[in-house]
């Protein structure tokens, strides 16, 4: 078995962290903060077999409705975790995997919080991970996700298993009906769109992220179905709700990018050229889909975008 001390620089995969971590968590005093875009009842029971009744838990998932629909994130842990006294809370653009204890060890790597993650049973995941500095800069990495991210409570919980049970016709597989959660989390890089789908020049992964975004396998669909989902989006909603809280329902390319800037939750903010083509990239978007929602025209050499399709966001 390996000891906490000696993974320094190491990699190793998901049952060493395991094993890493439940060394750990028995001598934890204070808190945890387990950070990963999946959580399972099984690990959510492992997890409680290791620690201290008095320590404070705070667990930060993904849960899209598509993670719930795939099983990759199951209620019934959610819900557990929160019966045993521990804060839960969701952020849509997580993808990392983090595991902090005591504000003194940091572990980072692929492994979710899951069985196959850290291989509480069976063969589970090849994952790689390994330790990284408790230091100030690492802290507030972690801090900053714990803020952004909202508290879930067991009435949030029922209304997300009622949407996907009842299929509500409002769900997005990458977003919950307006309403589900108390407040918006924010807009992230990552829910913005990567591609321009104007540009000749294919960029596989940008493509695959946008398709992922809009929630389809290609652009390969009716254009109306694209243009639907596009209307799902976060990024687009975002655009929708910044053009109707002017008083003409429109916003030039300067003053949009600069919205964009200040609402991006990155830490550290992405340099002003880079969101520039992120706003290039949504406004491509919404001339070749949105057309009829979104007017986009060019007087005095700069961009003006203007909502023609009120109440939008309400369906």
């Amino acid at each position: 078995m390996l000891k906490v001390s000696s993974i320094d620089y190491l990699l190793i995969d998901g049952e060493q962290l395991r094993e890493v971590l439940e060394q750990s968590i028995a001598g934890c005093e204070k808190k945890i903060v387990f950070i990963s875009a999946y959580i399972t009842q099984t690990a959510v029971d492992w997890l409680e077999k290791h620690i201290s009744p008095e320590v404070h838990v705070h667990l930060v998932c993904k849960l899209q409705p598509s993670d719930i629909i795939n099983g990759a994130t199951q209620i019934s842990a959610l819900s557990t975790a929160m019966q045993r006294g521990w804060k839960v809370s969701c952020l849509h653009s997580l993808h990392a995997k983090i595991y902090s204890i005591d504000d003194n060890e940091i572990y980072v790597g692929s492994a979710n919080l899951t069985s196959n993650g850290l291989k509480i049973y069976g063969s589970g995941n090849l994952e790689a991970c390994s330790s990284v500095p408790a230091n100030e800069e690492n802290l507030r990495f972690i801090s900053n996700i714990e803020k952004s991210s909202n508290e879930l409570n067991n009435e949030i919980l029922q209304k997300m298993e009622d949407c996907i049970i009842k299929k509500e016709p409002s769900i997005h597989l990458n977003q919950w009906p307006v309403g589900t959660l108390p407040h918006d989390e924010g807009i992230w890089v990552h829910d913005l769109f990567w591609y321009n789908p104007s540009s000749r020049t294919p960029n596989g992964n940008e493509k695959l992220h946008d398709h992922h975004l809009i929630g389809i396998e290609s652009f390969d669909i009716k254009e109306s179905e694209v243009s639907n989902k596009l209307l799902m989006s976060r990024c687009v909603q975002w655009l929708i709700s910044k053009l109707e809280g002017q008083n003409n329902q429109e916003l030039y390319f300067g003053k949009l990018t600069k919205l964009l800037h200040e609402d991006l939750k990155d830490d550290p903010s992405p340099y002003r050229k880079d969101v520039k083509s992120l706003v290039q990239n949504l406004l491509a978007y919404c001339q070749v889909f949105l057309q009829g929602e979104i007017e986009i025209s060019q007087p005095n050499y700069s961009q003006k975008i203007k909502l023609v399709c009120k109440g939008i966001l309400n369906g």
